[in-house]
């Protein structure tokens, strides 16, 4: 898996690529964001367009790292 990061007014837009097509693991982009977060970079899009399957562990990831950015008032 790679993951592209760039910025666009005030979102931080993070792209994944996974060549399997399933991401299962997703503990690099959770801290990614929690860097972010911890920044107050608090506006982050994460693109998944390569990727056809998500595996439950992944989207529990998702999860909380949504809840972590609505709790510094982000989207």
């Amino acid at each position: 898996m790679r993951i592209e990061a760039s910025s666009k007014g005030m979102y931080r837009l993070i792209r994944i690529h996974s060549p399997l097509k399933v991401i299962s693991d997703l503990t690099e982009l959770k801290s990614l964001i929690e860097g972010y977060v911890d920044e107050d970079d608090v506006y982050i899009a994460v693109n998944f367009t390569d990727a056809s399957y998500l595996y439950s562990g992944a989207i529990s990831v998702l999860v909380n790292c949504y809840k972590m950015i609505r709790s510094k008032q982000g989207d």
